[in-house]
């Protein structure tokens, strides 16, 4: 580049100017080359600064994109009002002419909310192997610094060259899964040119499609680039680097969905599970049977000869903290293992407010919508969360048709006039022991001494 830059003087020198409709300004160069030579330089350069020039131009995708609210630059940004108002436009007629952020092919399932929401989130991506005079610089590293005001970054570089980088300030935007980033560059004429950075976004795995649309004084081209790959998505308001790939992802929503069900699915009518039943109005205590599985044996009976426990269950009526006037008859039941006692489900009944099945499907359908809006509750769905002392369990709404107050299935069902419906832990001998504090190292063990 030296050597470059020298000829380029000479020339310069010779000829007195250059003309500068040639010119394309993507990085600040030392003022002792002067506005000239940036012009030249660059145009050897081409428009992005070592980036892989387009080899095909695309024919812009159909889309429709949300406009955000206008950003001001902010905390230390290097563009002005009037350039962000420029990128702005540039988006929206991007936007309009349905280009950005849009594809009919893809289409993102299973992705927590916390990886589309793009504010304040940090994003490094790895391209192609890249040369610079001769050198093999290792491969293209691109970040983006996606900012809550609207602000954004982008940074290029390689593993091995320090010299190859550039970095712009720009406005983005985000739909659904999709990111776009503009920026601008001056031109040595003074003119300014706008280049908008897209990104399709596939977080069970880490391959990014990219795309750039350029705005070289009024003249606009778009173009696919190589593929990038993700391989890191920071949140930097907590600095936590959220997981890439499938298997990840699907730990992260089950650990967030762990903490989420504790707050949202341990309650029924204001009762909670695994609460002490003396905190609610209860009366009429009853002992309750435990129902025997179809092979092996009770919990009960598993407690007592595994561990010496004692566990009984019993039922209380309760009057709950959340009357629901659709329903009646409530109950709680508990289980007591070793004299200690917390509610194990919440029970409650309905009558339909017309017999039958088309009587009491608007019904059913409105209990389920609400349950389901207000808490997530799937009826007959598990969900597991964790507790204070960071154990798992799995609680279950549990819901089955009535007549006359009595279960009923199959042909039955034509004359239900009525809903039970429970919330309830689904006990095991694990959880009964992390639950109440038995040492699994005190199972009893069979004496061989002969």
């Amino acid at each position: 580049m030296l050597v470059i830059r020298y000829f380029v003087f000479i020339v310069l020198f010779a000829l007195g100017s250059l003309s500068s409709s040639h010119a394309f300004d993507l990085k600040k160069l030392e003022g002792e080359l002067g506005n000239a030579l940036k012009g030249l330089e660059q145009n050897l350069n081409k428009v992005a600064p070592k980036e892989a020039q387009p080899e095909t131009a695309k024919k812009p995708a159909e889309t429709k994109t949300k406009k955000v609210e206008s950003v001001t630059a902010s905390g230390g940004s290097q563009i002005s009002a009037s350039d962000i108002a420029k990128l702005n436009a540039e988006l929206d007629y991007l936007s309009e002419k349905r280009i950005l952020m849009h594809d009919l092919h893809s289409t993102l399932i299973n992705i927590p909310d916390t990886y589309l929401k793009f504010q304040d989130k940090k994003l490094r991506f790895e391209g192609r192997e890249i040369k610079s005079n001769g050198k093999n610089c290792g491969k293209e590293i691109q970040t983006l610094t996606l900012q809550s005001d609207g602000n954004g970054t982008i940074v290029g570089s390689s593993e091995r060259c320090a010299s190859w980088r550039f970095e712009r300030t720009g406005i983005w935007r985000s739909e659904k899964h999709f990111i776009a980033l503009a920026y601008t560059s001056q031109a040595a004429n003074g003119a300014t040119e706008i280049f908008v950075e897209n990104y399709g976004m596939s977080f069970r795995n880490d391959r990014i499609r990219a795309k750039r649309h350029d705005n070289l004084g009024g003249k606009r081209q778009s173009f696919s680039k190589p593929d990038l790959f993700l391989k890191e998505y920071l949140d930097l308001k907590t600095g936590v680097s959220l997981p890439i790939g499938g298997n990840a992802i699907d730990g992260f929503m089950y650990q967030e969905a762990l903490i989420t069900n504790a707050e949202k699915k341990t309650a029924l009518f204001g009762v909670k599970v695994l609460d002490n039943p003396s905190n609610y109005k209860i009366s009429n205590k009853r002992k309750d049977k435990e129902v025997r599985p179809i092979a092996g044996n009770t919990l009960t009976e598993i407690l007592e000869a595994k561990y010496g426990a004692k566990v009984d269950f019993n039922f209380y009526d309760v009057v709950p903290p959340i009357k629901n006037k659709s329903f009646y008859d409530y109950k709680i039941r508990t289980v007591s293992v070793n004299g200690i006692e917390v509610v194990s489900n919440i029970n409650a009944r309905a009558n339909c407010p017309m017999k039958g099945i088309k009587g009491c499907e608007d019904f059913f359908n409105a209990i389920d919508e609400a349950l389901f809006k207000k808490y997530g509750f799937v009826s007959n769905e598990d969900a597991d969360f964790l507790d204070d002392k960071k154990n798992i369990y799995t609680v279950r709404l549990s819901s089955m048709g009535t007549v006359d107050g009595e279960f009923t299935t199959g042909a039955g069902y034509l004359n239900v006039d009525g809903l039970w419906m429970s919330l309830g832990i689904k006990w095991s001998e694990e959880s009964l022991l992390a639950k109440f504090g038995i040492d699994p190292s005190s199972k009893k063990s069979v004496d061989t001494n002969f």
